[in-house]
């Protein structure tokens, strides 16, 4: 799909998954950036909406495991911002 539609949202949150279960978690943050942007830039992806809260997240525990705690903090500020506690816990 991704190589007839290079932007396909449910096509990339399919491929950032498996490569998570691949253990590529660079492959992953860089789907999941596809998806809400790159971290620290600016985005039209709101953390408030369900179905973009749960990539904030996800991509915050990648970074983490990647060592850029940076990022991750500003991820799930984004997260926490937008919506406190539930937000996260959605």
């Amino acid at each position: 799909v991704l190589a007839r539609r290079a932007g396909d949202p449910s096509a990339l949150e399919v491929r950032a998954y498996a490569h998570i279960a691949l253990g590529d978690s660079t492959a992953a943050i860089d789907d999941i950036s596809k998806l809400i942007g790159t971290p620290r830039q600016p985005t039209t992806a709101s953390p408030a909406m369900t179905p973009f809260s749960k990539f904030f997240v996800q991509r915050a525990i990648l970074l983490t495991c990647a060592g850029n705690k940076a990022d991750a903090r500003k991820d799930l500020e984004a997260v926490l911002a937008s919506g406190g506690t539930r937000a996260v816990l959605r």
